[in-house]
Formats: C-alpha cells, sequence, structure tokens
C-alpha cells in the first residue's frame, strides 16, 4: 500500500465501545483498507485566551502585512535537541513546508477573539508597524509604546505556541485578556534590520536554569525562552523566564527596549542598524548562559530549539 492515500467516503463503521473508524482507499487501486481514527493527542484545542473552543487561525504575520514582507517560495522548519551546554546540538527534524514563513497560521485561537479585540489591534497598529517595517522616521510616545506593547505582548504569546510548549501560564494570558496586564516577566528589546532574508523570521531557544545559589529549591523543567521575531525591517527579542531565575536584557547597540519601557520617547529606527550577524547572534543568546557566573543550566535531553527561516 503506498504512502498516499485518497479518502473516497466518511462512513463511520463504529460499535459500542470502539473507535470510530473511516474507510481509505489507496490511490489508483480499488482495495480499501480499515484504519482507526487517532484521537487528538492534546485534547480539544481551545482558546489560549478566553478558553472557547479553537476554531480560528491567528497570523503570526498579519495580511495586512504579507505585502511589505518578500515572498519565498518555501521554507524550512528546523528542530533540534540537546543539553544547551553541549557545543553541538543533533537535528532531529527537518521539515519543507510551501509557502513563505510569512504565511504561517496557529490554530489556538477562537473566532470572537481573532475577529474582535485581535482584529482592532491589527488596526490600531497598523499605521505605526507599516511605517517602522519601511524604517520611517517615527517618534514613539508612552500611547505609541503602550500600544506596540500590547501588540507585540499578545503576538508572542500566540507564537509561543508554536511547539505546543508554551512560557506564559494560562493565568499570564487570561490577565492580559481581561486587564491588558504585561506579564511581569517579559522583557522585549527591538532593532531594525535592513536585510530581507531575515524580514519573515522567527526563532524559539527554551532551556532549564537555575540560580546556583537555589538549587536545592529548584523547581524541574524549562523555564527560561527566547522569542525572536523578523517583522518586516523590525527585529523583536523577547525573554520569558518562569519562576526564580534572575536574568535581565543587556543593553545591546542598535537596540532599544521596550518591555519594561525606559524612555520617554523612542526615535525610531535606532542610529545603529543591525545586520543578519547581529541578529543571528542576539536570537542564540542563550547559549552563553553556559558562561554565566550566577545561572546555571540543567542538562535537559528534552531541551530543544525550534526556527524556521525562508529559502
Amino acid at each position: 500500500m503506498g504512502r498516499k492515500f485518497l479518502l473516497v467516503t466518511t462512513l463511520r463503521l463504529t460499535g459500542r465501545n470502539e473507535a470510530p473508524s473511516y474507510i481509505v482507499r489507496c490511490r489508483g487501486t480499488r482495495e480499501g483498507k480499515l484504519l482507526a481514527k487517532k484521537p487528538f493527542k492534546y485534547g480539544l484545542k481551545t482558546c489560549i485566551f478566553c478558553g472557547k473552543p479553537a476554531n480560528s487561525s491567528e497570523h503570526v504575520w498579519p495580511k495586512w502585512a504579507h505585502k511589505l514582507l518578500p515572498q519565498f517560495p518555501n521554507h524550512t522548519q528546523l528542530t533540534l535537541d540537546a543539553p544547551v551546554t553541549k557545543s553541538i546540538m543533533s537535528r532531529t527534524s527537518e521539515r519543507k513546508r510551501q509557502g513563505s514563513v510569512a504565511k504561517v497560521a496557529i490554530k489556538r485561537v477562537c473566532s470572537t477573539c481573532n475577529n474582535g479585540w485581535m482584529s482592532a489591534y491589527e488596526e490600531n497598529a497598523k499605521a505605526i508597524l507599516s511605517a517602522m517595517m519601511r524604517g520611517g522616521h517615527l517618534a514613539l510616545g508612552a500611547e505609541s509604546q503602550q500600544l506596540l506593547t500590547e501588540y507585540f505582548t499578545f503576538k508572542l504569546m500566540v507564537l509561543d505556541w508554536t511547539n505546543a510548549d508554551p512560557i506564559f501560564t494560562q493565568d499570564e494570558r487570561t490577565a492580559f485578556y481581561v486587564n491588558r496586564a504585561i506579564p511581569a516577566s517579559l522583557q522585549l528589546a527591538m532593532a531594525y534590520c535592513r536585510d530581507a532574508s531575515a524580514h519573515s523570521y522567527y526563532r524559539t531557544h527554551f532551556i532549564e536554569a537555575a540560580m546556583k545559589t537555589h538549587l536545592s529549591t529548584h523547581t524541574p523543567g524549562r523555564n527560561v525562552k527566547t522569542i525572536a521575531v523578523g517583522f518586516g525591517g523590525i527585529f523583536i527579542f523577547a525573554l520569558c523566564i518562569r519562576g526564580e531565575v534572575d536574568l535581565s536584557l543587556k543593553t545591546i547597540p542598535g537596540f532599544v527596549q521596550l518591555i519594561p519601557g525606559k524612555l520617554a520617547t523612542i526615535r525610531w529606527p535606532p542610529f545603529l542598524v543591525i545586520g543578519r550577524t547581529t541578529l543571528e547572534r542576539v536570537a542564540s543568546s542563550l547559549d552563553a548562559l553556559k558562561h554565566h557566573k550566577k545561572v546555571t543550566l540543567i542538562d535537559d535531553p528534552n531541551d530543544a530549539e525550534a526556527s524556521q527561516t525562508n529559502k
């Protein structure tokens, strides 16, 4: 029986205490085979914000931005596994996908949220983001910074589910949904990058770390995550921490910190424009924690890094 199948009927053959099955027919033959339907591995998907059934998909890069982004014919999704303390990570999977990575959508929200408050954010932030993506000169005051803070927070919460292994808790997502509360554990900096190959880029890195002075009380589990996103010319780098780990974003030439806010006015673009080399170095900066004086990394065989790049 070949690897490609043609579904010729959706007739359910079920009996008492039996899993529903379907008739599946191999393409080019008339012989059918009874295959048991596998249940969804993680149960029913629900909206990560309100808890309703997740019947809608949120584009990481909104549709209005697609015309401002480079369109590549396909992209590659990589997953790398190994303790971060090792010098070499093993590639466990590589998936070739059709279409630009800019059109990636994540089905973890409901239509009410997607067509309501999330759509309103897209409309309100569109003018500022369009100008920033092109490298337009702007002076971002308190109101604009607050809008960007809330916009990028909800985008990060959606992007956090690319591998069904989130760092943000349900309480944090609910607090944002109800009160627009920004998680205290979130830090975010942004820079301007002219390299078009990085304009629809994302990379996540999730590790387990502990303060060297608190090893005896450390709760096992991955608790430090970075999310790097190329949003047109805007490159954002987020550091998300769960628990007692004391880490903060360093001042990097070309970057301005948005969360928590430090400047009354942000001049955009920053005076120094970054290149792809700096972008990659920042996106993989958790690797440098193996040399940290106060933080130690826990060797976790399930430690993973995922990225998507255009080809």
